[in-house]
């Protein structure tokens, strides 16, 4: 696996292979530079650790971060911002979702402020500064342990999303946590299967561009993009197992569903009773908004066609 990126680039394989590639690479553009175990690249310290484990941060990065100082910050909270003070505001809103490589605890608070930018007030840079200086106070870290996969490897996305009623229309925010296992998160009664080592594939968080009416919609709707994303995360991670499955094998797979135990198995996890309710219904009945039922549907068929094992519903409630 290689990622490029203008001079840098990040290889792991097996250590033959790589060999390889640094011969081929050398043999056309001469000496390269090459750090093992520990570097930086695009922003993001990678470390290999003796036990096997590798940590990802962006410290230094983050550390360089600097919160917006101007005089109209004394301003009132509802006063619109000058085009001055929006420059900044967008620079440093950029460079702060630069973090979310591996900050994705502050995801969703950099995608509201991303909204703010054609009316921004004084607010609004305040609530920039204060996510600058949270991520700056405590960064988090990404491990990623061995996971010793010996049998079934397993692909769970959370999905959740936030809806809100603004006065002229409806806003909603997804989220999706895509992890990679060795082992069940649950038992088949429901519990906690102990603790379970993962892998962060994937964490997004975003605006559901499609009009919503309810909590209803937006549950919905994220679990379908999530599932959307999941599908092909999964497709990756088998031909990195057992190499390419090739056009007609996936065409097969979305026609006729999948067949083969060995592949990995996916989950995706929902926090919505109502959407679960209407998923696992043995006989379907249309959602109040009937507009809803393509992708109710849509997300039954994904799991009679096992291109989604499991949807499980998890209480979330304090």
């Amino acid at each position: 696996m290689l990622a490029k990126r203008v001079y840098d680039s990040k290889v792991t394989g097996e250590p033959d292979e790589v060999a390889l590639l640094m011969k081929e690479l050398e043999h056309a553009f001469g000496k390269l530079t090459v750090s093992k175990e520990e570097f930086t690249n695009c922003g993001v310290h990678h470390k290999r650790h003796p036990d096997g484990s590798i940590t990802l941060d962006q410290n230094e990065y983050i550390q360089a971060l600097i919160p917006i100082k101007h005089p109209e910050l004394s301003n009132p909270l509802d006063t619109p911002a000058s085009e001055a003070l929006l420059s900044l505001y967008r620079s440093l809103l950029g460079a702060v979702a630069y973090t979310q490589l591996t900050q994705h605890q502050m995801a969703c608070y950099i995608v509201a402020l991303q909204r703010c930018s054609h009316k921004l007030t004084i607010e609004d840079v305040k609530k920039l500064n204060v996510v600058t200086k949270k991520i700056k106070e405590a960064p988090a870290t990404l491990t990623f342990k061995p996971l010793n996969i010996k049998d079934q490897e397993h692909l769970t996305v959370f999905s959740d999303a936030g809806f809100k009623k603004e006065e002229l229309d409806g806003y909603a925010l997804r989220g999706g946590l895509y992890l990679r296992h060795g082992r069940p998160l649950y038992k088949i009664d429901g519990t906690p299967n102990g603790n379970v080592d993962c892998h962060v594939i994937l964490a997004e968080s975003r605006s559901i561009k499609t009009v919503c009416r309810s909590t209803y919609a937006a549950e919905l709707m994220s679990a379908a993009s999530a599932t959307d994303t999941l599908i092909p995360l999964c497709v990756t991670l088998q031909e990195l197992r057992s190499g390419p499955l090739g056009a007609e094998r996936l065409k097969e797979i979305r026609n006729l569903g999948r067949t083969d135990d060995g592949m990995i198995r996916t989950r995706v996890m929902i926090d919505a009773k109502s959407v679960f309710e209407s998923l696992e219904a043995s006989v379907f009945k249309p959602p109040a908004e009937h507009s809803l039922s393509g992708h109710v549907l849509w997300l039954r068929e994904m799991q009679d066609k096992a291109l989604v094992n499991d949807i499980v519903w998890t209480d979330t409630r304090d």
